[in-house]
């Protein structure tokens, strides 16, 4: 499936980090979903300037109804999108969105606001958001679980080190096709390894955790069921979508190998990774 972005801006001097997103192309198939038309208004919809806006602000996300339209009001601003959110208009870029190039063009690159919208988008398409790492080792796709802390980035970085690839750090999502259990990075990869596609078929599943020494559990399917709804991110603003993310969270406990994985911080743990692949 492929959704294709195409980014509008009220002024010419911003230019998007890439006007044609293709996120999650699996190597499957080629089923093209309708684009996702954006439209970016500069000013904040307050009016105020992006630090006190922040500042004044906490950080929840409401979601307000107008009609058939839905609003959402976050920390740094709002954005209104259709119920299938193929037509968005975002108020209020702040900081972290926007960067100066060395040429003095400014480029956008959507982190937080795109990363919302993009959620809900494929949580209607029946994608699940996990907390984890993508990684690939010997051509298979892996995901790396776990809280904040528990060594996702450590374990991605001795990956790519042992020549690996880690195509995100924190976002990765998952969908079903043709009976396969497919993952995708984003366009925010983090650490950026040797050149493979940006989705596959899904191999295996380690919930890490750390150790004195490299030790690998297979989980059982109910087991593995209550680690991924603990790592997942559910698009709770649109409850609709959570019953679909739920199945899909337990289909893959049923079919993809699953392990408890206590590790140590070094490249031997990347081989004890590769002697279950």
């Amino acid at each position: 499936m492929r959704i294709s972005i195409e980014l509008n801006f009220a002024q010419e001097t911003l230019s998007p980090l890439n006007s044609n997103l293709e996120l999650f192309k699996p190597n499957t198939r080629n089923k093209t979903t309708p684009k996702l038309n954006i439209n970016i208004v500069e000013k904040s919809f307050t009016g105020v300037d992006a630090k006190n806006h922040i500042k004044n602000r906490n950080r929840s996300i409401k979601l307000l109804r107008n009609g058939e339209n839905l609003i959402f009001n976050y920390f740094t601003g709002q954005f209104l999108t259709d119920p299938d959110f193929s037509d968005v208009k975002i108020w209020s870029p702040y900081e972290k969105e926007i960067s100066i190039e060395r040429d003095g063009s400014i480029n956008y690159n959507g982190d937080p606001t795109l990363r919302l919208i993009l959620w809900g988008r494929a949580s209607l398409e029946k994608y699940c958001y996990l907390h984890g790492a993508l990684v690939v080792l010997e051509g298979k796709y892996i995901l790396l679980m776990g809280d904040s802390g528990v060594g996702k980035t450590t374990l991605s970085k001795l990956s790519c080190e042992c020549g690996g690839t880690c195509l995100t750090e924190e976002d990765p999502f998952i969908s079903k096709i043709d009976n396969e259990i497919i993952a995708y990075g984003t366009p925010w990869p983090g650490i950026i390894g040797p050149p493979v596609p940006d989705s596959g078929k899904l191999h295996s599943i380690f919930f890490l955790e750390h150790a004195k020494q490299n030790e690998l559990k297979r989980l059982t399917p109910p087991e593995a069921s209550k680690l991924l709804l603990h790592n997942s991110r559910t698009f709770n603003w649109l409850p609709h979508t959570i019953p679909d993310a739920i199945d899909l969270l337990n289909i893959t406990a049923q079919s993809i190998p699953s392990y408890r994985f206590g590790f140590t911080p070094d490249q031997s743990a990347v081989e004890k990774l590769l002697s279950v692949l």
